[in-house]
């Protein structure tokens, strides 16, 4: 139950802060986190910009929302160590009852993710750059489709 509390009082807190962070773009003049809606339509370069106007905002509260993040790891160690448990990891183990795998079953998966997964994830990212002519890619470049949704491939059963 502390540990509920613990997380509610964190995105309460974040939740806080979040509204706080407002930008207007010209296109249409979007704000706020509505702008995310127009992001995939949006040609290229305003789309950059819209990006980098997000970034401004949301490096604006940094120091608010690091300390948000210090409060609540300072928190989940207190609740682990008032718990008996070494860490809050150990002590959320138990909370979830997850009892058919263990941390060390999660660090094979992570392994496993890196090894096989990452890969496929930078061939893709390498096809995107070529497509879209690219020699760095931009997290605003991950967002247009890389052809036209009439040419898209729709799965059906």
């Amino acid at each position: 139950m502390v540990n509920s509390v613990t997380g509610d009082w964190f995105f309460v807190s974040f939740a806080k802060a979040k509204p706080k962070v407002q930008w207007t773009f010209d296109v249409a003049n979007p704000k706020g986190w509505e702008a995310f809606a127009k992001l995939e339509s949006l040609p290229t370069e305003e789309r950059h910009l819209l990006f980098a106007a997000i970034d401004k905002q949301l490096a604006s509260k940094e120091p608010q929302l690091n300390e948000l993040f210090e409060k609540l790891l300072a928190q989940r160690n207190t609740i682990a160590t008032q718990a008996n448990f070494d860490n809050y990891r150990s002590y959320q183990f138990k909370a979830l009852e997850r009892w058919d795998y263990d941390v060390a079953d999660c660090e094979v998966f992570h392994e496993a993710i890196a090894k096989e997964l990452v890969p496929v994830v930078e061939r893709l990212d390498e096809l995107r750059m070529s497509v879209l002519g690219l020699n760095q890619l931009r997290a605003s470049d991950l967002l247009p489709p890389l052809m036209p949704a009439s040419q898209q491939y729709i799965y059906k059963k």
